[in-house]
């Protein structure tokens, strides 16, 4: 196969272009054909209409002679007089008989043949071969009444073609000279212009290269219309890698974030303090259900994040959970991270207020706030909540330094933190923010009753 290669026209402008090579050759040389023959039918149309003139003029020379007719005078052009002129007159009778014929025939060794009579009135010219050599002959009939019969006569005119013939290859000369300059020019153009309508996909190959190698984040809109709709698509496809890049980076640290509090509940439950006694010291079962309990939550974390990183649709029917368990089971976890701080958490939550959350985005973004209020906290941690007709309202309240005015927006994005000294990569309140917006709900942040920072979280009930 790869004898034919050549043939594999991978190349546009490769193909273009022979497609142009192949077509017009064909189209200049039609033209040049209905040209050519346009030209002769015009040279013949100037013969036929010379001729005509010389047979007229020789009609009004003609005088009857007996039972015959003859052209009386000579004739004004001298050819017809000089021989081997290509000018030859004859006049013949309806049996083509020869009546009358001129001097230049007379000497000329030309033998004329025959024909058939054409009706009076009428003219007729064609081109015939006399010793190899065209002739354009001309045959006019006419009725002449002599003795008081009417006869019938042609009058036949010859003339060389030799002078026409070399007028047409002259003028095909010219001709094909002109039509081979504007192919080779029409050529040229082309070429020129391929390279001109190419240029944007070469801009776009070199783009897609400046792309993969990072130097530019997508594709711009200087592009013609017709190639708009494939940059458009491939900036859809570089903004959706990249979200979902984002994505994925952005689950990793929230998992590596959700997971801070269950190992640090567990490195709690496991150290235990040097000075404790044996009855202060937790029991093996104790500490067996404490860590079963982390890990059944690390579990429940990580298919959570994965899910979240599957970009799953939030489900529009939630069972309903129960809020104050939840807050109870996190500020149990948290107690025991912050154990030293002696964190007292007031739960001011009904015990039969729900919220219609999935289990796992509850305890992710309570989880967060929560830990916020107790590392920033100073002892005391309050949890409020209530219900409205359309709306879940929770205030997570601490006692701590609380958050200024002009960083309560800074701290929500990702990365953002407001006190460098204490440990954590400003994730957790991001994360909060995100699952707060995935049910169209609301995340603030203004200053507490306690005198510390108070997170309001408001949620479609």
């Amino acid at each position: 196969m790869r004898k034919f290669a050549f043939l594999s026209f991978k190349a546009l402008n490769t193909r273009i272009l022979a497609a142009s090579l192949v077509v017009l050759p064909a189209l200049l040389g039609f033209s040049a054909y209905m040209l050519n023959k346009a030209f002769y039918q015009s040279q013949l149309t100037a013969e036929k209409v010379a001729l005509l003139a010389q047979t007229y003029a020789i009609l009004g020379l003609t005088e009857p002679l007996g039972d015959s007719l003859s052209v009386v005078g000579g004739l004004h052009d001298p050819r017809f007089a000089t021989p081997e002129s290509g000018l030859y007159a004859m006049v013949v009778d309806a049996e083509q008989r020869t009546v009358w014929q001129s001097n230049s025939l007379q000497i000329s060794s030309l033998t004329v043949p025959k024909r058939e009579s054409i009706l009076p009135g009428t003219e007729q010219l064609q081109v015939i071969e006399i010793s190899g050599s065209p002739y354009s002959r001309l045959s006019y009939g006419i009725v002449w009444e002599l003795s008081g019969i009417d006869q019938q006569f042609n009058i036949v005119l010859l003339h060389s073609q030799q002078n026409m013939l070399q007028q047409l290859r002259h003028y095909q000369n010219q001709l094909f000279f002109w039509l081979g300059g504007l192919a080779l020019l029409l050529i040229l153009v082309q070429t020129a212009i391929i390279h001109w309508g190419l240029l944007p996909l070469k801009r776009l190959a070199e783009d897609i290269k400046q792309l993969e190698s990072g130097r530019i984040d997508k594709l711009n809109e200087a592009y013609p219309q017709e190639i708009l709709p494939v940059t458009n698509n491939i900036n859809l496809l570089i903004d959706s890698e990249q979200k979902q890049r984002t994505r994925y980076q952005n689950t990793l640290g929230d998992l590596a974030h959700s997971l801070k509090t269950p190992l640090s509940v567990m490195r709690s439950i496991l150290d235990k303090p040097p000075q404790a006694t044996e009855n202060e010291r937790p029991s093996t079962a104790s500490i067996k259900n404490g860590i079963d309990e982390q890990i059944t939550r690390m579990a429940n974390i990580v298919a959570h994040q994965l899910n979240r990183a599957s970009a799953k649709s939030q489900s529009s029917f939630q069972s309903a959970i129960n809020l104050r368990q939840i807050i109870v089971r996190l500020g149990t976890a948290l107690a025991k991270v912050y154990h030293h701080k002696d964190i007292q958490l007031d739960i001011q939550v009904a015990t039969e207020l729900c919220c219609t959350l999935e289990e796992g985005d509850l305890m992710e973004l309570l989880g967060n706030t929560l830990e916020n209020a107790f590392k920033y906290g100073n002892s005391h941690v309050l949890v409020k909540a209530e219900q409205t007709h359309a709306l879940t309202h929770i205030q997570i309240e601490d006692d701590g330094k609380g958050v200024s005015e002009h960083l309560r927006k800074d701290i929500l994005q990702r990365g953002a933190r407001a006190d460098t000294q204490e440990p954590g990569q400003g994730i957790g309140l991001a994360v909060a923010v995100d699952i707060v917006s995935a049910y169209d709900g609301e995340l603030s942040v203004t200053s507490s009753t306690l005198g510390g920072a108070c997170f309001n979280i408001e949620l479609p009930k």
